[in-house]
Formats: structure tokens, C-alpha cells, sequence
């Protein structure tokens, strides 16, 4: 048994779980730093939103592809199904300009994506000196708004009804240990 941290926060809106993408730009401003990579998976249900490092489950088996996938299908005690699957933080991005060669950018992210394959995201580069950034502003994206899928990211709803993935996980009760 793999055991790891679960932050949960009350959910902000009611009705689409997308919305709650606004909810995790504080949460990824603070892990916000260009010379680390540090993201935490998120689920969205009916009443919260749960926040899930995903080192120790990362090093128990599963890529991280099939470890968001496997998120889609959880369903903890007296929660509810997922609503939303995302991730919040920093990442490395290789990013190609026109002038230049390949280079990993410092990116920071906000992304969910629903059942029917619905996402949304937030962006900004890090690291960048101020001429590139100015041309690199924060960005929401969107499928709504017909915005290609950022590679890597999403199409975990299909992955876990495809390869029937799920990621079970409960709150541990509160142990105490007295001394007689």
C-alpha cells in the first residue's frame, strides 16, 4: 500500500467543475518557481477539490499518464465520482521559437479536463527576460473556444475507460499513540 498527501479544499463554484480551474491560480502562483518542477494532481467533485502529491504513487508503479488516468475512475468514500482531473503547478516545457533552438521553458499551469474530453487552462512562462515575456503573457486556453490540446496533457478520461484505470484512495483515520 502506497500512501501520500491529500490536501482537500471546498469547492469555490457549484455546476461545471471547469470553473474551478480559477480556484487553483493561487495554489499554482504559490508552487510557482522557475528553477524547480513541483505540481500536484487534482480532482474536482460535487463538494471538493482534492489536491494529491503524486510522488509517492509515482514511484509505486504507473507512469504519470496512467496515474491521471487512473484519477478519473476514484471514487473515495462519501465523495463522489471525479467531475474534473487536472494538474496545478510548474513544469519543464520545450519550447521551439522561430529564432532559436529547442530550450526547456519554466511554464506555470492550471489544467482540467472533463468526462466528455472539455478542458481548461491557465499558463504563464517563467524565466523569461522581459522582451519574450512580453510576447508570452498569461493565457487561458480552452476547448470551448476551439484552442488545440496542449501535447501531454489531458485525454486521461479515455485512457482509464479504455485501460480500465483506477487509482483507490481513502482519508487515513488519525492514529494516536499514548504512553501508559
Amino acid at each position: 500500500m502506497t500512501t501520500g498527501r491529500v490536501r482537500m479544499i471546498e469547492r469555490q463554484t457549484s455546476g461545471d467543475a471547469l470553473l474551478e480551474g480559477e480556484t487553483l491560480l493561487p495554489i499554482v502562483r504559490g508552487l510557482a518557481a522557475p528553477e524547480r518542477v513541483a505540481w500536484v494532481a487534482v480532482v474536482v467533485r460535487a463538494q471538493r477539490i482534492e489536491l494529491i502529491d503524486p510522488r509517492p504513487f509515482a514511484k509505486a508503479g504507473p507512469d504519470v499518464m496512467r496515474f491521471m488516468a487512473g484519477l478519473t475512475r476514484s471514487h473515495p468514500a462519501n465523495a463522489g465520482p471525479a467531475l474534473a482531473v487536472g494538474i496545478a503547478g510548474t513544469l519543464q516545457l520545450n519550447l521551439q521559437t522561430r529564432n532559436t533552438k529547442s530550450r526547456a521553458t519554466p511554464i506555470a499551469l492550471a489544467f482540467l479536463e472533463a468526462p466528455d474530453c472539455d478542458w481548461w487552462m491557465w499558463q504563464r512562462f517563467l524565466g523569461m527576460d522581459e522582451e519574450e515575456e512580453s510576447e508570452a503573457p498569461e493565457q487561458i486556453l480552452t476547448a470551448r473556444r476551439g484552442d488545440a490540446l496542449p501535447n501531454g496533457l489531458g485525454r486521461w478520461w479515455s485512457l482509464g475507460r479504455r485501460a480500465r484505470l483506477k487509482v483507490q484512495f481513502e482519508p487515513q483515520t488519525p492514529t494516536s499513540e499514548m504512553i501508559h
